[in-house]
């Protein structure tokens, strides 16, 4: 999908999400040196009840798994 740069409306998304109206839905957090299952759970995420996006923590160890 393509689209086309709007800085108004880039504006007015920060803004909301500065402002804590909207916020992203983060179903799993994996550290880095795990990303080969993070790459797995992407592609099984529905039948494991990833739900929301696959963050990866280049810093720290923390692991965050979807509840089933």
């Amino acid at each position: 999908m393509f689209t086309r740069q709007n800085r108004g409306k880039l504006d007015a998304l920060t803004s909301l999400i500065e402002r804590r109206l909207i916020r992203p839905v983060v179903g799993a957090v994996f550290p880095l040196a795990r990303v080969g299952e993070a790459h797995e759970l992407l592609e099984g995420g529905g039948s494991r009840g990833l739900r929301g996006k696959l963050a990866i923590d280049v810093v720290g160890q923390t692991v965050k798994l979807p509840t089933q």
